[in-house]
């Protein structure tokens, strides 16, 4: 149901953003970790992936990406 109070997204999908019905698998193919509340309570939730290996931790294409590290 699109928003009716400020801010309305300027471009709402009425069917949704994904072109499934199920959430898709990280680029490794596990499930990603969505996780509301969170830790911070500056943050409303946060979505992770643990990367390559599938454990939290790890350095390179085995480290944590998680919604709130992107574009630091």
């Amino acid at each position: 149901e699109k928003p009716e109070l400020e801010p309305i997204p300027n471009n709402w999908s009425p069917g949704g953003y994904l072109s499934t019905t199920t959430v898709p698998k990280d680029p490794w193919g596990n499930d990603y970790i969505y996780r509301s509340p969170t830790e911070d309570e500056n943050r409303e939730y946060e979505i992770i992936t643990y990367g390559a290996d599938g454990q939290e931790g790890g350095e390179n294409y085995n480290a944590d990406i998680a919604s709130y590290t992107i574009g630091q």
